[in-house]
């Protein structure tokens, strides 16, 4: 089973705690903030999380907060900005060499 989540479920421990229980691995997409921006500049639909800043500093800072608790809550990182089949490949290998191991605590 795969669970695509927003990114902001990292921020509470709840959601944390279940994810954890529910994942066999859990992978981190990751995009640097100014890929973000080119590919959410043109985006209305996207709230802002931080509108007092422009959205170049609203992702950075959202990155800050956030890039600590992606390494913790992850087994594994992925570079976001590649091509999404090589993103899919990448994601797909990992799992199929860790799919066999035991569950995680």
């Amino acid at each position: 089973m795969v669970i695509a989540c927003g990114a902001g479920l990292v921020e509470d421990a709840d959601n944390q705690a279940n994810l954890r229980k529910a994942a066999h691995v859990v992978l981190w997409l990751d995009i640097k903030p100014k890929e973000q921006e080119g590919r959410l500049r043109e985006d209305a639909s996207r709230p802002r999380l931080e509108p007092k800043y422009s959205l170049i500093e609203e992702l950075q800072i959202v990155d800050q907060r956030r890039r600590i608790l992606y390494q913790e809550l992850s087994d594994q990182r992925f570079d976001a900005a590649v091509k999404p089949d090589q993103l899919l490949s990448n994601c797909l290998d990992f799992i199929q060499q860790h799919q066999n191991q035991p569950r995680r605590n």
